[in-house]
């Protein structure tokens, strides 16, 4: 990995010299690529809003002082960059050193004393690169033997996992790979969300009413005509057979909440792979869909599903009104589980702002950490109720849209920011708590000093209380 941000670095920096005057459209900076302006990095006293990106520099503007802004130029970056993955233990005084001995430090970098805010960058721009990086390496590679290796992962896949463990963000970054092959055509991915009112024609396809306008002596008259509509499986299968060569994936959400033996009806047969990734046991073609496909320039009887298309499906058990799966469905299927604390590396430094009423009914805010939250629940829910682990919350139950949001908050000037992060908090986590998890005996999982066991707990009763005392609903000592 390091190798690959150097040759990243190396190659901007040829290009760079190339194009002085400004960026060609060839020419990608691969700190824009990381970062983006308006966001912010870093937190508590040392955070900083990108303002913008210039030829040579990134600008920062400190996110409490607005008027205080800090260039930095990508040369001084990118030897931080190579100086921290050569010394990743190195403390801000050892590495300003280190690099003021270095034979490229051309000019006295530190005379405004930014190697902290150097440093803060450096260790953004590695961990989002890596973490960019970490399926796909790199688009030069991706006719290389990793690719070869990619594309053997199992043709029918189903990731499931807890709610919020990033099964959707995984299927979504490996998907790349299909887009890769041609990053002027969408015809690669298909995504489908199923429901409980899905059905075969939905996916598969049928005929439609098509409204079409024509024009007779000046007027314009609509007219209704039918025609095949083919769904995403359709869609996949006639991309995979006219392009053999090329690889196509269908991409299906919650696939347990429609009822799959009848979405899938006879394409169920085809589910069956042989060792080349086909189909074991082909199926007729209706006359629409022998009609649909001849229109393709594909003249088959048969439908049989290509090695070269792949079915890949994310579910999760634990949501209410799912379907349940038969054990023939499930064994057409390889199963992928994301254990419930997987992905919670890239999270674990967000924060929330967690509310507390004073006697005058004024409502402040204070920051914990996000992780540490969802750990203290799990635990309860498991030390108290033995909750399943796929009812507990993954790293990403709270969005990651949410989770930056949440990170980016002035507490003292933007208290209607923090209040709207504090209502997500009450109508996702503490309303699946109530509703999906401890419906029948909530009492339990919170403060009994709070909450009477005498009394019906209501959920209006548990968000008063939230915006009152905070995390206290659980335990005075709930984070530990």
């Amino acid at each position: 990995m390091n190798n690959e941000i150097f040759n990243e670095l190396n190659r901007y920096n040829i290009e760079k010299k190339n194009f002085f005057e400004k960026f060609s459209a060839t020419t990608q900076n691969p700190i824009s690529n990381v970062f983006e302006v308006g966001e912010v990095i870093g937190s508590g006293q040392s955070r900083w809003q990108i303002k913008e990106f210039t030829f040579d520099s990134i600008e920062l503007v400190d996110f409490k002082y607005p008027s205080r802004i800090r260039p930095i130029q990508y040369d001084l970056l990118f030897e931080f960059i190579d100086f921290i993955l050569n010394n990743p233990n190195c403390s801000d005084d050892v590495l300003r050193e280190k690099i003021k001995e270095s034979n490229n430090a051309h000019y006295d970098k530190f005379l405004y004393g930014y190697s902290a805010t150097l440093k803060l960058l450096a260790n953004e721009f590695i961990n989002r690169y890596e973490k960019q990086n970490d399926t796909l390496k790199s688009s030069e590679n991706i006719e290389s033997t990793n690719k070869a290796n990619f594309f053997k992962i199992s043709k029918n896949r189903i990731v499931f996992g807890a709610p919020g463990t990033g099964k959707s963000n995984l299927l979504e970054r490996q998907s790349i790979f299909f887009k890769q092959q041609d990053l002027k055509s969408d015809i690669y991915v298909d995504r489908v969300t199923f429901h409980p009112n899905y059905n075969y024609q939905n996916f598969v396809g049928t005929y439609k009413p098509i409204s079409q306008k024509t024009e007779l002596n000046g007027k314009i008259l609509k007219e209704i005509s039918y025609e095949y509509i083919p769904g995403p499986f359709m869609r996949v299968y006639v991309n995979a057979k006219k392009n053999p060569k090329k690889n196509f994936l269908l991409l299906i959400e919650e696939i347990n909440r429609a009822n799959v033996a009848a979405v899938f009806g006879d394409v169920f047969q085809l589910l069956d792979r042989q060792s080349d990734g086909t189909s074991q046991y082909p199926i007729a073609a209706s006359e629409d869909q022998k009609n649909y496909l001849e229109s393709c320039g594909i003249n088959d009887d048969e439908i049989s599903i290509p090695s070269n298309m792949y079915i890949w499906a994310t579910m999760n058990s634990a949501d209410q009104g799912v379907l349940p799966m038969d054990a023939a469905f499930k064994r057409r299927w390889d199963f992928e589980y994301i254990d419930i604390d997987d992905n919670e590396d890239s999270i674990k430094n967000y924060v929330l702002p967690i509310p507390h009423k004073d006697s005058d009914g004024n409502i402040s805010y204070t920051s914990e950490n996000w992780n540490k939250i969802r750990h203290a629940i799990n635990n309860k829910l498991k030390n108290i109720y033995g909750v399943n682990e796929d009812k507990l919350l993954g790293p990403y139950f709270l969005s990651k849209s949410t989770l930056d949001e949440a990170e980016q908050i002035n507490y003292e000037t933007e208290t209607d920011k923090a209040e709207k992060i504090c209502s997500l908090f009450k109508s996702k986590v503490l309303m699946y708590l109530y509703e999906d998890v401890v419906k029948m005996n909530p009492t339990e999982l919170f403060n009994k000093s709070v909450f009477s066991e005498d009394k019906p707990l209501h959920y209006s009763d548990l968000c008063n209380k939230f915006d009152e005392l905070g995390l206290k609903i659980f335990d005075e000592d709930f984070i530990k």
